[in-house]
């Protein structure tokens, strides 16, 4: 099984520092100044020799029982703690090629860790390819899972138990029995996890597994068997010593290596979506890792130079010896450039830095407040129109709350920190929830619903869609259309019903994406059926039982007759184009699924995904961005001026829309307070936190993006239509504007829906100038997008064209 770290690409974000090249370019030169190697050579060798005579020493005191019960747990404690430290002394430094000069005689010295219980190759593959690779990422770093996992929880990411609560007190005793839980339980953990193939598919796995099976039977037989046979104590006293062996060199190893890169103050990144890592390697190991007392020769000397952790992560191909001397640079270059450099300098405030990093993740997470089950049976007595607001309302007691429906866990949540863990860094925590499995009733198996190889497929064929070529392919069509729509209006007597003619020009551009024909005449059919669909899987997805899965109910036989009439109108056009796609004369949708292989029939169900969340959206999103420009004749007169500049008479084209940012910034704070996607849900497979409340597993997570999007906290002002916000330095808060949700499975065509809504409402403004009918303004009521409680009508006033000289002037006025 492919480990994640082997995937292809680099892991981090950021190319290497200036910073960290001065580094190592100090580091050489100090190398060179005083003439020393950077292994550890004879002096090397000798330390560990020492360490294996004490350890072997000990164990044959203990054989030949020169003293008492009590005398021989003393032998077997400094007996633990010599061969361990004889391991570390001599396996770690050998396998980063450190110990000596020839790398042959580093790969055997591997085995010193077999020679104690403890198998070189795992630990290896795992030091190597996890923790030196990626320190405190969660599913990367093996140390944060698999050293003392499940005893304690060292990651915020980690799944909180009970016992977790009382880890800052009983954390020695699991250090202390590391290196029992190493010898009988995580190297065998590794084989069942294969993690790095190390069961099947690594390409030496086929001797290394039966040599670390025999190289534990030998550890066993010097450290139990022989002892069992050999001394007159009483069995369960040999089983005693032997766990006393362990006790002292669990205990200094984890708490050594523990203390430098799990603690207060220290960072724990996490993935992005994409699987990489913010940030470059260097500024990551600074920020995860500490040295502690690196000044300390003595400290240094005994634990093999990892209480000098950060400059070890910086230098692993340097021996401990040297670890000291390189502190210093590491300080002073850090210094210079302005690194954060976590020296720690008192063991007692590194272990109570320690301590207070347990005792915080093992703190049980606050239970989510809770909206009052008055407030909540009134706000959903409220008329459908009002369930934006409704949304908005549920988030006034906490960026995560609760409902208190029986039978279900629902949690609602406009934290962008939530956002971006749930749709980037832990999707493998979370999967769709209920509501895209009802949504499957009138998509089928499409892309917004379909999980696994399936959705892979299909995305990935989908995908070529929207390449940039293609892309620029449409512009002239998405013209086209906007250009036949907007020549009719000046017919229809100054008033438009703009969400009609908007769903007109939206069903009309997406008809040619999906199947290269001209479906605007069908626009009304269209969106009846999707309207009403959308409704009506909405309100089964929050009533506290689906009643219509079961029973045909009224509302359910309607939703059936109208996607029989959807059907009616797509099944023909589908098998004329299905039978013409194989001619190249077009590129769409259909063309592209036959091409990779796709059924008709799941071709089909791609037709209805396109329309449901392409249309739809996209018609909504120009009825707003209309609304609001009514509403503020200043910005429309300031994008009139803009087109004019940069436009003139033509069309606008592919390359014309960087030149048009105010374009742009209308339409990102038309988003931002009428979002495409208002809120998703996502289950959780596991147990987490979010915004600092415990979810238990199970859960439905609802993500309101149209409440975040109108924070006062996140966005001054935020119900003020201010388009400069997204303008040069404007406001942009992180994870805060999600109009398209975000992650692996956000919407794909959002690039192009923003392609389609700037070009659209070019075309309209370079033409029109829009005032209110004088009619209530519709509300937003999020379904699958966020629809209008009421159709939109606006007086419309055609614009008189200018010379080119006064528009010139103009535009600068």
């Amino acid at each position: 099984m492919r480990h994640p770290l082997e995937a292809a690409g680099p892991l981090f974000t950021e190319p290497t520092p200036d910073f960290d090249r001065e580094l190592r370019r100090r580091a050489d030169a100090w190398f060179t100044q005083t003439g020393r190697e950077r292994t550890g050579g004879p002096r090397a060798l000798a330390k560990a020799g020492l360490f294996a005579a004490l350890g072997i020493a000990c164990w044959a005191l203990i054989l030949a029982e020169v003293t008492g019960p009590l005398g021989l747990w003393a032998l077997a404690l400094v007996q633990g703690t010599c061969i361990f430290l004889f391991a570390l002394n001599s396996a770690h430094d050998a396998t980063h090629d450190a110990l000596v000069k020839s790398r042959r005689l580093n790969r055997v010295l591997w085995y010193c860790w077999d020679l104690v219980g403890v198998s070189s190759w795992v630990t290896n593959l795992n030091h190597l390819r996890s923790h030196h690779v990626a320190p405190n990422v969660a599913g990367l770093d093996v140390a944060l899972h698999a050293e003392v996992e499940p005893l304690l929880r060292l990651h915020p990411d980690a799944p909180h138990h009970v016992w977790h609560r009382a880890q800052h007190l009983y954390f020695p005793l699991a250090y202390a029995v590391g290196t029992l839980h190493k010898w009988f339980v995580l190297d065998f953990a590794e084989l069942a996890r294969n993690r790095h193939g190390c069961r099947s598919g690594h390409p030496e796995a086929r001797w290394r597994v039966p040599l670390m099976f025999a190289f534990k039977l030998c550890v066993l037989g010097w450290a139990l068997v022989v002892p069992l046979a050999v001394l007159s104590l009483p069995w369960w006293q040999v089983l005693l010593g032997f766990a006393t062996m362990h006790v002292l060199p669990g205990f200094i190893i984890a708490l050594t290596f523990q203390v430098t890169h799990i603690s207060e103050g220290l960072a724990f990144p996490s993935r992005r979506a994409d699987g990489r890592i913010e940030g470059s390697r260097a500024l990551h190991n600074f920020a995860t890792n500490s040295d502690l007392l690196p000044q300390s020769r003595l400290l240094c000397w005994l634990t093999g130079g990892i209480n000098v952790h950060l400059t070890h992560h910086l230098f692993p191909e340097v021996h401990s010896s040297h670890l000291p001397d390189l502190a210093l640079i590491v300080e002073q270059v850090a210094r210079e450039y302005g690194v954060p450099y976590r020296k720690q300098t008192s063991l007692v405030a590194a272990l109570a830095a320690h301590v207070r990093w347990l005792k915080r993740l093992a703190a049980t997470p606050w239970r989510a407040p809770a909206v009052p089950l008055l407030e909540l049976v009134r706000l959903a007595a409220r008329p459908d129109e009002d369930r934006g607001e409704v949304t908005c309302e549920l988030m006034r007691h906490g960026d995560l709350v609760r409902l208190p429906i029986p039978g279900r866990r629902i949690f609602f949540t406009k934290n962008p920190a939530d956002f971006r863990r749930i749709l980037s860094e832990r999707t493998d925590l979370y999967r769709k929830s209920q509501d895209y499995r009802l949504l499957g009733q009138l998509v089928g198996d499409g892309l917004l619903t379909s999980e696994g190889e399936v959705w892979k497929r299909d995305r990935r064929l989908i995908q070529t869609l929207f390449h940039h070529q293609l892309v620029a392919h449409f512009v002239a069509r998405i013209n086209a259309v906007a250009r036949q729509t907007f020549e009719r209006w000046p017919s229809l007597g100054g008033r438009v019903c703009i969400s009609t003619e908007m769903t007109r020009i939206a069903v009309g551009v997406i008809g040619q994406r999906v199947f290269s024909e001209d479906v605007s005449a069908h626009a009304g059919l269209i969106a009846d059926v999707m309207s009403y669909s959308q409704r009506h899987l909405a309100e089964r997805g929050f009533a506290p039982v689906d009643v219509a899965r079961w029973v045909p109910t009224p509302a359910r036989r309607t939703f059936e007759r109208k996607l029989k009439s959807l059907d009616a109108l797509f099944d023909p056009i589908v098998d004329r184009r299905w039978a013409l796609a194989d001619s190249g004369e077009q590129v769409d949708l259909l063309s592209l699924l036959k091409a990779g292989g796709v059924s008709r029939d799941s071709a089909a169900a791609q037709v209805r995904t396109f329309f449901a969340a392409g249309y739809d959206t996209t018609a909504a999103s120009l009825t707003w961005s209309c609304h609001l420009l009514a509403q503020h004749p200043e910005w429309q007169e300031r994008l009139a001026a803009e087109l004019r500049a940069g436009l003139g008479d033509r069309e606008p084209e592919l390359a014309d829309l960087r030149r048009l940012p105010q374009l742009r910034a209308v339409v990102d704070e038309s988003l931002r307070l009428y979002p495409v996607v208002p809120c998703i849900g996502r289950e959780a497979t596991q147990d987490d936190v979010l915004s600092g409340h415990r979810v238990p597993k199970g859960s439905t997570v609802v993500l309101c993006f149209l409440a975040a999007h109108r924070d006062e906290r996140r966005w001054p002002d935020p119900l003020r239509f201010d388009p400069s916000r997204f303008l040069g330095g404007g406001t942009n808060v992180p994870w805060a504007h999600l109009p398209f949700g975000a992650g692996p499975r956000a919407c794909i065509g959002a690039q192009f829906a923003l392609l389609e809504l700037q070009l659209v409402l070019a075309a309209l403004l370079r033409r029109f100038e829009l005032t209110s009918a004088g009619e209530p303004a519709p509300k937003p009521v999020p379904q699958v997008s966020l629809g209008l409680s009421r159709a939109l009508n606006l007086r419309v006033t055609q614009r008189s064209a200018l010379p080119a000289s006064r528009m010139h002037c103009r535009s600068h006025a």
